[in-house]
């Protein structure tokens, strides 16, 4: 049965974000594929476990830009570009591996542009994903 509302993976973000898909359908469908009938929680259980880190990492790239410390924005960026990658959060990935570069090479002057970006298109990731759950957008878990 087609459902005629496009689903929450076909969202894309904001043209000043890149105008990418926010969630890759294909990867929510793989993940879906991967739990089979053996495990039909397991992408609750993905997104969940997703949700809970990312959010934490997203503030500490917050908080160590305002105190300048590059090495750990780098840790934070390269474990949200993972993470982010295998929930089919793609666009999201290639700004956290943007960040992680700038931040190893030690280059602060697009560091600010960069995390501001990437923190917006969390917030996007995070509606996409909590949609998909079916809880509000700004409920926190």
């Amino acid at each position: 049965m087609s459902n005629p509302l496009p689903s929450p993976t076909d969202k894309r973000h904001a043209a000043d974000l890149g105008g990418g898909v926010v969630v890759s359908p294909e990867t929510i469908e793989m993940l879906m594929e991967l739990g089979g009938d053996d495990d039909p929680e397991l992408l609750e259980e993905l997104i969940h476990l997703y949700l809970d880190d990312s959010c934490v990492r997203v503030k500490i790239l917050g908080d160590a830009l305002v105190g300048g410390d590059l090495e750990a924005i780098g840790r934070s960026a390269h474990a949200l570009k993972s993470a982010s990658a295998n929930i089919g959060a793609l666009c999201f990935a290639d700004v956290c591996r943007e960040i992680e570069t700038c931040a190893n090479a030690g280059d602060s002057a697009r560091m600010q542009e960069l995390v501001g970006r990437g923190r917006a298109m969390h917030g996007e990731v995070e509606v996409v994903l909590r949609t998909l759950l079916g809880t509000p957008e700004g409920l926190g878990e």
